[in-house]
């Protein structure tokens, strides 16, 4: 039996230990055993899980060392308190973007939430991790999603991009603001909302999902007529290192939002725009307040 097949047995016999094992530290625990970090005798192996399989028939394929893999591995969920925000605030047939996709962890909830009269224009700009998210939906037999190989922001032109090496576990931290970082600089495409509104691409937008890692103004910024018409909630990582809170929220105030702040366990708290907190936040105009 190689290394490689003896790995694999060992990460799927935690897997299905940790993952059904409901209770405080199990995560902890199961790093203890098997963490992201690359050694000699762990390497990482690629497996096939049941995603979100009870109720949606889901399946996700999954690197055992790449950050949110390992997560979904041993716990089910990369975010569970994003899981329960998207199913309830999105219904069948609803319009969905996705910047910054990733590999397809909430993409294929959403496609399962809005149906076949739905629609995900899902954003990823960093060409390794858009094959693993056409990977996931082919495997899924997901009809409904359309991959933008772009970067969505203020302007339709070609930028630079900055992405970790593809060994490295987190590579959801690609951002166009890390320039100073020594990170793999690519170019990619970048385009707006409002163009892709203008050209009809975008026909309607019920729901903006946003994880960018800093670009969330600009993406706002480069979709204010679309926003303004259209009136989509929005979802957004507000992250403190790369993100402007204030001015994310100003902004979203100004569009005539209400802003507020995802607890752990998907329930909504109004934000204090004195004091803001960092996390996933969700805005729902005041002419949609639910």
């Amino acid at each position: 039996m190689t290394t490689k097949v003896m790995e694999r047995l060992f990460v799927l016999l935690l897997s299905a230990i940790f993952s059904n094992l409901r209770m405080p530290g199990a995560y902890r625990m199961a790093n203890i055993f098997y963490n992201c970090n690359r050694t000699a005798w762990q390497k990482g192996v690629w497996v096939v899980k049941r995603y979100l399989h009870s109720r949606y028939k889901l399946h996700i394929r999954l690197f055992s060392k790449d950050l949110i893999d390992h997560k979904i591995l041993f716990t089910g969920a990369y975010e569970p308190g994003t899981n329960v925000v998207l199913e309830s605030q999105l219904k069948a047939g609803d319009w969905v973007v996705e910047a910054g996709a990733n590999t397809g962890t909430e993409t294929l909830l959403i496609s399962r939430l809005v149906g076949d009269n739905g629609k995900i224009l899902a954003f990823e700009p960093v060409p390794h991790v858009v094959s693993k998210l056409k990977q996931n939906l082919d495997l899924n037999g997901i009809k409904n999603a359309d991959v933008k190989a772009l970067a969505l922001g203020d302007s339709a032109k070609e930028i630079s991009f900055f992405i970790y090496p593809q060994d490295h576990p987190n590579q959801g931290m690609g951002s166009k603001v890390l320039e100073n970082s020594g990170l793999e600089k690519i170019t990619v495409f970048q385009t707006t909302l409002d163009s892709l509104s203008d050209e009809g691409t975008l026909s309607r937008i019920d729901f903006l999902k946003m994880d960018v890692q800093g670009a969330e103004l600009d993406i706002l910024r480069g979709g204010f007529n679309c926003i303004s018409k259209y009136r989509p909630k929005v979802f957004l990582e507000a992250a403190g290192g790369l993100s402007n809170l204030k001015t994310i929220y100003d902004y979203l105030s100004g569009l005539n939002y209400v802003v507020r702040v995802i607890k752990r366990d998907g329930q909504l708290e109004d934000l204090d725009a004195e004091n803001l907190a960092m996390g996933n936040w969700l805005a729902i105009p005041t002419d949609k307040r639910s």
